[in-house]
């Protein structure tokens, strides 16, 4: 039998469970580009690792004539499963001897190490649903204002699929380098100026609320690299936490030597595909 005592974190540190996990919480939020932008449905978990809920059809509005009664329709709806299926962590062991020798922070490594990695794995997973798109805009290696058309035509395909105004385009640097090319009407100022270049909100433009990302795909193959972008309303896409990012903490008496582990637990769909709009662009 293992003679593991399960602690909650070592007691010098003075921090509560609840703590622990607001923290991890915290540092794996300020990593995320695309979970915010899309549609929450973590309350809808119900002992299952199967989410199902409502998406309504289209309604017709219809000419009224004088005299005539009201046609009423029978609301249409289908349902919409989505599966939590990803289950990933970061683990982190220090012996009590190593600790003497070089001291290191296990708590500190799982916020500023372990969470960013665990963020970028649920953000990736995430913008992997540009599979499912709608429409794909293939930037080539256009550039200037044929490279602005591209991003117009994004523009177009969400508008004729009626998609709901409040648009996200997240884009890797790549595709942002393109952008800055385009001239004055995205310039270096659109950045964060104290960080350029880093994941997040850029600013608005030609419709779109642009935000920048490192977790975007890209793939190489033969000599060249295709980037990809991703166009899309917020409910265009549904997620759901059965485990929402926390951190656990032990010493281990057969090991003489502290663990931590933080981990996450959930699943993501795309609901409405002509929603989507990827676009690509290679170098």
């Amino acid at each position: 039998m293992s003679n593991t005592t399960m602690t909650t974190v070592d007691t010098t540190l003075g921090l509560t469970p609840d703590l622990l996990d607001a923290a991890v919480r915290e540092s794996v939020k300020d990593n995320l580009v695309m979970l915010p932008l899309c549609d929450n449905k973590s309350d809808l978990v119900k002992g299952s690792n199967n989410v199902t809920f409502s998406k309504w059809g289209a309604a017709t509005a219809r000419s009224k004539s004088v005299s005539t009664a009201v046609t009423y329709d029978t609301p249409t709806d289908s349902q919409v499963t989505l599966t939590l299926n990803n289950h990933y962590y970061v683990g982190m062991e220090v012996e009590d001897t190593a600790q003497v020798i070089t001291p290191a922070n296990i708590l500190e490594w799982i916020q500023k190490e372990g969470a960013p990695a665990l963020a970028k794995t649920i953000d990736t997973s995430m913008f992997g649903l540009y599979s499912a798109a709608g429409n794909t805009v293939a930037g080539a290696a256009h550039t200037g204002d044929t490279f602005k058309a591209d991003i117009l035509r994004m523009h177009r395909h969400l508008e004729e699929a009626n998609c709901p105004a409040q648009r996200a385009l997240v884009v890797p640097p790549a595709i942002i380098e393109r952008m800055l090319g385009i001239g004055a009407s995205l310039t270096s100022l659109d950045y964060n100026r104290e960080q350029p270049l880093v994941n997040g909100k850029i600013g608005h433009w030609l419709g779109f609320d642009i935000y920048v990302s490192n977790n975007c795909y890209s793939v190489a193959a033969s000599g060249t690299t295709t980037y990809y972008g991703l166009a899309f309303n917020k409910f265009a896409i549904a997620y759901a936490f059965g485990i929402a990012p926390r951190i656990q903490m032990e010493y281990s008496v057969d090991d003489l030597a502290k663990k931590a582990v933080a981990d996450a637990f959930w699943g993501n769909k795309s609901v409405e595909d002509n929603w989507l709009c990827a676009l690509t662009i290679t170098e």
